[in-house]
This record gives structure tokens, sequence and C-alpha cells, in this order.
């Protein structure tokens, strides 16, 4: 039975449309450029890489998105994650928990510096670390010294396995490793890396769609270099070996990264990169006294100081005195301890709960 001549010529006229939007849009995406993919071996994905930095004059491919507001960020311990949280407290309060469609995201950092700032924040916490004077001391005979359930011996082994919910202890078994790094690299969207930290803030802005603003920020809950220590050659084996599960997802993540990287486009990176350093300049400039970070005992506003812990040196900054109240209150969220945040954040959400509070904090405009 032929078609009514009227829908016959409707269902033309709605192929030959569908036709010319076809046409526009690949035309649309020739115009925009697609982004260039370089071929990357295994062995260089699985080395750290210097981006080099070259002005920011290239057009940058547009794409249409929609900014996403749930997320779920996993903190992980020493790891940069305190940078991130309040990079997630400046952008809005938490409203749902886990809604549908909610972004995962974590970050991760190489187990060696891990192990050497783990134990310098740690002395006082894990069992097996009050046990020793030095991290060489306690790889040196770790079993003498570990036991699995000694109270916070989680720090002193496999650290970010713990963190992300798995057994630390058990053994790295191929099966094993496989499947963990499987279920993890399913449930979440991003993997950072906090070596890589402008890099993980470009990926992340693109992810959610977000702006540069969004993303800039100021370095949170970092020690003094007076209490940094550079590890030998052998303590390096060492940690790796004793952490071979964190050592073996590192590996796995620090491929997905700069696979990922390599998707956004090499000098696209670099491009946003320059954007992004230049930003937080500006920002430093305008806010802080100096420009720069300084130590715990040279902060003026104990409001604003970081929490001392352990053998670390926590740095913190000092407010430029000349800014008028909106720059005031934009640069005091840049600096925010997480633990002074949390609280504004709780006077926020819980008031009948917080009133009993104490610590005495800035008071900020939500």
């Amino acid at each position: 039975m032929r078609k009514p001549r009227l829908l016959h010529w409707c269902t033309l006229n709605v192929l030959w449309m569908t036709v010319v939007i076809l046409m526009a849009i690949g035309l649309a995406i020739q115009t925009l450029g697609i982004t260039d993919k370089k071929r990357v071996t295994s062995d260089q994905l699985d080395q750290p890489r210097v981006l080099s930095m070259t002005p920011h004059n290239e057009g940058v491919p547009w794409k249409p998105c929609q900014s996403k507001t749930h997320v779920m960020f996993l903190k992980t311990h020493k790891t940069a994650s305190s940078t991130i949280l309040n990079i997630l407290y400046r952008f809005g309060e938490v409203e749902k928990v886990m809604s549908k469609g909610t972004f995962y995201f974590s970050i991760l950092r190489n187990p060696v510096t891990l192990a050497e700032s783990a134990f310098t924040y740690y002395k006082g916490s894990s069992t097996a670390f009050k046990k020793v004077e030095s991290l060489e001391q306690f790889l040196s005979e770790p079993w003498k010294y570990y036991a699995a359930r000694d109270r916070g011996n989680q720090y002193a082994r496999n650290l970010m396995w713990f963190d992300f919910g798995f057994d630390h202890n058990a053994n790295d078994t191929k099966d094993y490793v496989d499947l963990v790094l499987k279920e993890i690299g399913g449930t979440f969207h991003l993997i950072l890396l906090s070596e890589y930290f402008d890099e993980s803030m470009v990926l992340l802005k693109d992810a959610l769609c977000w702006e540069f603003d969004d993303v800039v920020s100021f370095k949170l809950n970092f020690r003094s270099n007076v209490t940094v220590r550079k590890l030998s050659d052998e303590t390096v084996g060492r940690v790796k070996a004793w952490n071979s599960l964190d050592w073996k997802l590192y590996l796995h993540f620090n491929r997905t990264f700069w696979q990922r990287v390599e998707v956004y486009g090499w000098q696209r990176m670099r491009n946003d990169v320059l954007v992004l350093q230049e930003k937080r300049k500006r920002l430093m400039d305008l806010c802080l006294q100096g420009s720069r970070p300084v130590e715990a005992s040279q902060i003026q506003d104990k409001n604003i100081k970081p929490f001392q812990y352990g053998r670390a040196q926590i740095m913190g900054y000092n407010l430029n005195p000349n800014l008028d109240n909106s720059s005031r209150e934009k640069c005091l969220r840049m600096v925010m301890p997480e633990l002074q945040y949390k609280d504004l954040l709780d006077a926020k959400l819980f008031p009948f709960v917080s009133t009993a509070k104490s610590l005495q904090t800035p008071q900020l405009h939500f």
C-alpha cells in the first residue's frame, strides 16, 4: 500500500533535512579542528613527563557541555587532597549525597614521596613508626616493627590502597591487583596525580565543564622544605617493595592519566596550564602579603593558621592588609585551611550543632 502523497513528501523532506544537518555537523567538526593525537610508548607513560610551556595563542577547540555540580571526591592522605577540598568548598555546598550522575574522582601521589611524607606527618599516630627514629630504620626490617592490627598502621603500608577501601595488607598477586584496578577504574571517572597538579586541574576543569576560575588554587597543607628529606636509591627501592600495592596502583593510573592528556591534546594542555598558572600568580599578587607562603610561626591571623601535626611544619599565608572587603573575602576563601573551612560549612548546614564549637573562624558569606 502506497503512502499518502503528503506523508511521502514529508518523509523525503525530513530525510533531506537530516542529511543537511549531518553535513553541517561534519563541516563544523572540521572547522573547529580535531585534537592532535601523538603516539606514546608504554615506557614513556611510566616516566614522569615534563610539559614544555609555550604561549597560549592558539585557538582551542570548543565543545558544548553542561557544568557538573554533583561530584564525589575521595580524599586520600598526603596527596594534595586538601588543596582540592578547598576548590570544592569554594564551588558550593553539598546538598545531596551521591545523586544520579555524580562525577567520581580522586588523586594519587608517587608512593616514594608519600611514604616520606606519611612518616613525618604520622610519626606519632602509627604504632610501627613510633618504634623507630627514621623511615630508613623502619624499612630495613619492617616486619620487626609492623603488625597489621596495631593502631594507625594503615599509615605505614599501602596507604592509598587503604584509602580506596581495600586490604592494604593483601598479597599483591596479579589477579587480585587486576581486579582492584578494574573496580577502581570502573567506579572513578578521573584519577589525578599530585605531581602534576596543574595538568590535573585542567583535566578536572574539562571533565566537569567548569571555568579556570573554579579550579585555580593556592597550595594548602604542605610542609616547609626544612622537614622534607631526599631518600637514597636503596630506600626508594625498599619503599616500592614494601608498598607494592600502592606502587602498582600508581603506575596503572599514571598510564591512564597521560593517555587522557594525549586525548586532550599536548599543546592544548601546555596552553591551558599556562593560563591556570597566570591566574594563580595574579591572585597570589593580589591576595598575599609578599605574594608567597610563610612558616606557621609567621602567620599573623591565627584563625587561618593550618593545623600542625607530627614532625611536619605546615606552611600557611598572610593576607594582603590593603584588600577591600570584597577582595578580602575572595582571598580568604583561597587560603582557608580545610579544618576551618569545614567548620564554616558546618555552621551553614548544621547551625544548631555548630553553635557549641569554640573555634573562632573568620566570617564568610555563602
